[in-house]
């Protein structure tokens, strides 16, 4: 008790000393704790990607540059991946920067246009409604979104006009990881409504287990050349996703 008397009565007296020391400790106890949070979210990345093991994208490498596509542009240049190992395939467009209006109000969004096989590759929690994409006027719309454009009301049942002029009907509402994601989007459109994209699909694919993804990877890098009017340096090939 002695100890602990003399002590205080020292960080009493020199105040100046212990405010310091209090605020270098609350600093770098601050630090550890930013630092810590921002590993666990590098680690965490995509983690409600369902299998993720096994879940690969499609990458295309042309005179030196990277870029996410599609075998089906190249399908007479690549060596393909045997379909029997293919458990789940999900193509889906990305469509940043565009818009929707709702009920003579616009709203900027980021959009996907994909099919139901997305819920089968990604986990997301329902809210209300359906996760389904299967009609061609369907969309899906994450929480926080819905409540940007509908506010408290019940978004289900109720029709947007995207920016191409075609009526959408909201099917359900979604909660988003809480983990970090390359994927960020503001709704789900069904990519069967329209053959006019302008963008090249994204094919993501989960193979069956037990599938060497080594020696897919090795194929996949020296492609059959086929087709002249590509680069000669042009590689197709697949990734792991995380």
């Amino acid at each position: 008790m002695n100890t602990l008397r003399y002590a205080l009565r020292f960080l009493l007296r020199a105040r100046t000393y212990t405010l310091i020391n209090l605020l270098g400790l609350a600093f770098s106890l601050a630090c550890c704790i930013i630092l810590l949070r921002y590993i666990h979210r590098e680690l965490t990345v995509d983690t409600h990607c369902v299998d993720r093991e096994k879940v690969y994208a499609v990458q295309v490498s042309v005179s030196g540059g990277a870029y996410w596509g599609s075998y089906a542009a190249y399908r007479n240049d690549s060596v393909l991946i045997a379909p029997e190992l293919i458990e789940t395939k999900c193509s889906f467009v990305p469509l940043e920067n565009d818009f929707l209006v709702s009920e003579g109000h616009r709203y900027r969004c980021n959009a996907l246009a994909t099919d139901s096989t997305f819920f089968q590759l990604f986990s997301y929690p329902l809210i209300q409604g359906e996760k389904n994409l299967t009609d061609p006027s369907s969309v899906v719309l994450p929480q926080s979104y819905a409540r940007e454009v509908f506010g408290s009301d019940n978004p289900v049942g109720k029709t947007i006009t995207y920016s191409n002029g075609q009526e959408y009907v909201v099917k359900g509402v979604i909660g988003l990881p809480v983990n970090k994601t390359w994927l960020n989007f503001d709704m789900l459109l069904a990519n069967s409504s329209s053959n006019s994209w302008e963008k090249m699909p994204l094919d993501l694919y989960r193979f069956v287990p037990g599938a060497d993804m080594n020696k897919l990877n090795q194929v996949g890098k020296h492609p059959r050349r086929l087709n002249p009017h590509y680069p000669s340096d042009t590689r197709v090939y697949t990734f792991r996703f995380v």
